[in-house]
């Protein structure tokens, strides 16, 4: 996980030039509560698939990443770039 800026060059080295770096962290945010949510009425579903350790480690990464999304430590970001 990089910054948009980090990415962008990424790019230039393999030939693509950025022309609109969009940081959608404000508008993904609501993500984590909608998933907390959806795992709440599909739990024994869920946990049948990944069991009560990926239960449980899906559901402390729902309270721990809006934390990070609001320090502006992890987030989402949209990069449009043209091939050079």
């Amino acid at each position: 996980m990089e910054t948009l800026e980090t990415y962008r060059r990424i790019g230039e080295r393999v030939g693509l030039r950025a022309t609109k770096l969009t940081d959608i962290s404000d508008q993904t945010l609501p993500t984590f509560a909608q998933w907390r949510a959806r795992l709440e009425s599909h739990r024994e579903e869920v946990r049948a698939l990944i069991g009560e350790d990926g239960l449980e480690h899906f559901l402390a990464s729902c309270e721990v990443l809006p934390t990070l999304w609001k320090q502006r430590i992890l987030g989402y970001g949209l990069i449009v770039a043209v091939k050079e």
